[in-house]
């Protein structure tokens, strides 16, 4: 493994996308910030242009060259250096040297990069995930075998208001078992929406109860979403896309006439989606992101000592 003089905290998980990850990094900036801890992101950029080489996302850029996930966090942290590259280790190097007052880097999704060095492994485990998913690509939806959870430092129990009291047990079964008894800390994450935000960026309002929406994502897992939205909202209609989906203006028309349609007083999406609808949505003001925030349980403690630990 290739150390870093800083420390690095990964954030990754076994499955493919649709985890929460993303939210998870951004609370932990949020936090970072709170305490004057300088931090930084580094990230794949999954299907960006700059996945084959090294770059600095900036604010307000193309989802389509740096990727949806390190795009919307780094509209989101202005002063927060977002790097994107397949190659994780030189990344960071890179990064490191254009901002050598970074403390600590977030390493989004390198559960499996394993030649870089990190301090703090967390995985995040989505609570509305069949546990049989857990088999590996071609069988289910994992990434490397169930057993891998063994590696994390730490485990992060997501979702878990979006699933029955019986699913979330069965869920944390599945985890003790197959960690076979190690001491891992497991923190429990519930979602809320905190804010809508009109997509122009002019407006934000407090969630209407039983307000009438339609939905439209391009996400790894859309039914969470909806399932969170429907808490609060009277859904009528959910557009849902393939993940990571390049959205065209034909799309967007035929969203807003059948939303219309329906009477719905907004048309709701997520963050991720939303630096990719906002070119095309400038004229509407039906579209507005949920702004989506993630409830960490008291054991959250542990993880932010031991990441206050390993800074130097």
């Amino acid at each position: 493994m290739q150390s870093l003089p800083v420390p690095v905290i990964s954030v990754g998980n076994l499955t493919l996308g649709g985890t929460g990850k993303t939210p998870i990094i951004c609370e932990l900036l949020r936090w970072a910030i709170e305490n004057h801890l300088s931090a930084a992101v580094i990230s794949r950029g999954y299907k960006g242009r700059f996945e084959s080489s090294i770059a600095r996302v900036p604010a307000g850029a193309d989802p389509a060259t740096f990727g949806d996930e390190p795009t919307m966090v780094a509209d989101r942290f202005l002063n927060i250096p977002v790097y994107v590259g397949r190659d994780r280790v030189k990344v960071a190097q890179q990064l490191l040297a254009e901002n050598p007052n970074v403390k600590v880097i977030f390493a989004d999704d390198a559960f499996q990069h394993r030649r870089l060095h990190r301090e703090v492994d967390i995985v995040v485990v989505d609570c509305m995930e069949p546990i049989e998913n857990y088999a590996v690509i071609p069988a289910g939806r994992g990434r490397e075998a169930a057993r891998a959870l063994r590696r994390a430092d730490c485990i992060i129990l997501n979702k878990v208001n979006l699933v029955s009291p019986a699913r979330k047990q069965a869920v944390i079964e599945f985890i003790d078992e197959t960690i076979g008894g190690r001491e891992i800390p497991v923190i429990e994450s519930e979602y809320y929406v905190r804010q809508l935000i009109r997509l122009d960026g002019h407006d934000t309002v407090e969630p209407r109860e039983f307000e009438t929406v339609t939905l439209v994502s391009g996400i790894g897992n859309p039914r969470a979403f909806e399932t969170l939205i429907a808490k609060n909202f009277d859904v009528k209609k959910h557009f849902v896309f393939r993940d990571h989906h390049k959205y065209s203006r034909g799309e967007i028309q035929k969203v807003v006439a059948v939303s219309r349609s329906y009477k719905a007083k907004r048309i709701l999406t997520t963050e991720k989606d939303a630096v990719k609808l906002r070119p095309l949505t400038h004229e509407s003001d039906l579209f507005w992101q949920a702004e989506l925030r993630p409830k960490l349980s008291l054991r959250v403690k542990w993880l932010y000592e031991k990441i206050l630990s390993c800074v130097h």
